[in-house]
C-alpha cells in the first residue's frame, strides 16, 4: 500500500482496550497520527477540534450507535471504516459501501483500508 499522506490523521472509536491498543499501534507503524477515545463524546470533542483524514469506528460504543460521529467525520470530507460484532445490517444505508470488519478482525485488513480512505480524502 502506499505510504500515509504526512501524518494524517485517523480518528479512532473503540471502547474495549484490548481492541483498541494493537490498532493505536499498527497506526503509529504506518506514520499516522491516532486520535483515539472509548467514547461518543470525546470522538465529537475531538472533531470539534480537530480534521481527520479517515476513522475506525467500532459501532456500537457503550450500547450506543457511533453513527452521529460518522456523520460528523463525513461532513469533514474524510471517510468511515467501521467494526462490529453484528452483521453489516447495522450499518445504515447511507453508509453502504464502506468498509467494515466483523470482529475478529485481521488489523492489518482495517488499516489497508484506512490508507484507501486516507487516499481518497488527500485527492
Amino acid at each position: 500500500m502506499t505510504a500515509p499522506v504526512a501524518t494524517a490523521k485517523i480518528l479512532l472509536v473503540e471502547d474495549e482496550a484490548l481492541l483498541k491498543l494493537p490498532i493505536e499501534d499498527a497506526l503509529a507503524a504506518r506514520g499516522y497520527v491516532c486520535l483515539s477515545t472509548g467514547t461518543l463524546d470525546g470522538a465529537l470533542e475531538i472533531l470539534r477540534t480537530e480534521r481527520v483524514a479517515a476513522a475506525i469506528l467500532d459501532v456500537n460504543i457503550q450500547g450506543a450507535a457511533v453513527f452521529s460521529v460518522a456523520r460528523e467525520v463525513r461532513a469533514q470530507g474524510a471517510s468511515c471504516v467501521f467494526t462490529t460484532g453484528y452483521t453489516d445490517a447495522a450499518i445504515p444505508p447511507e453508509f453502504a459501501g464502506a468498509p467494515y470488519f466483523k470482529k475478529p478482525y485481521d488489523i492489518d485488513r482495517v488499516i489497508d483500508a484506512v490508507v484507501v480512505c486516507v487516499t481518497k480524502t488527500s485527492r
